[in-house]
């Protein structure tokens, strides 16, 4: 009985050694300055994610309506401020979005 709760015991660290190990080797820095598209295609899983700091990024979606400009026509820039007691993370994303119809008045 004890040699099968060893041999459990040496997979069960091998299969969890193995998955920290692969997760960890595919996070890469988040850039500071690309497009949307590239996010779109390079962050697209936790397995694949960005990391700023100690924030983790993946998954990022668009869907363009109208006039929107496509994902290669989207800039995106990290954001990192450290405040008193308080950091902020995020994306400014920007481009050239119009709002169609009736008037703002």
């Amino acid at each position: 009985m004890l040699k099968v709760l060893r041999a459990v015991g040496i997979v069960s660290l091998f299969v969890v050694l193995i998955g920290s190990s692969t997760l960890s080797a595919a996070v890469m820095p988040c850039p500071t300055v690309a497009t949307l598209d590239v996010l779109i295609a390079s962050f697209n899983s936790l397995a694949n994610a960005c990391q700023s700091q100690d924030k983790l990024f993946w998954n990022f979606n668009y869907s363009p309506a109208g006039n929107s400009p496509a994902a290669a026509g989207v800039g995106a820039s990290l954001i990192f401020q450290a405040g008193a007691g308080t950091d902020i993370h995020g994306w400014n994303f920007s481009g050239t979005w119009s709002q169609a119809g009736g008037n703002a008045g």
